[in-house]
């Protein structure tokens, strides 16, 4: 049931921001709101609200919430068996990670390569992406505590 308020909260959110014409805030509530449904189980719904934040993204050149998206959706393949397509998505994850500068996105689908290839028993081939995400991780942590001391 929390899952389901989460869904239902950033589906107001997601209208508001419709009406108001904020087409940014509208992806990056359609993205919470797939990120909810995979929390939920409800995968269908997870992938069709990802891939509508998606293409507000490109309209609008939001990257980070691009990167996202395509998370989202590389979640929701990889949930339902479909590890192929899971592995696209995270191409386009970190191409978008990277040209907006969203490492914590990078560091998502990094590890996430790494767990996908210790899948599938390729633990050698694992073990630098997961190294790469955790180093990423490493930093962002560093950096948002540094800016917690200093606030």
């Amino acid at each position: 049931a929390r899952f389901q308020n989460d869904v239902g909260s950033e589906g107001h959110m997601a209208a508001h921001a419709r009406l108001a014409g904020d087409r940014e805030r509208e992806a990056r509530a359609l993205v919470g709101m797939g990120r909810a449904s995979v929390r939920e189980h409800n995968f269908d719904r997870g992938l069709a609200e990802s891939y509508q934040a998606i293409e507000i993204a490109r309209e609008v050149d939001a990257k980070p919430i691009l990167a996202s998206g395509y998370y989202t959706t590389v979640l929701l393949h990889t949930a339902t068996g479909r590890l192929d397509k899971g592995e696209e998505g995270i191409d386009l994850v970190l191409t978008t990670s990277r040209a907006g500068s969203d490492v914590v996105h990078q560091s998502y689908a990094l590890t996430f390569a790494g767990r996908l290839k210790n899948w599938r028993g390729e633990y050698t081939e694992a073990l630098p992406l997961q190294a790469e995400g955790l180093r990423l991780a490493r930093e962002v942590l560093s950096a948002l505590s540094a800016v917690v001391v200093n606030w």
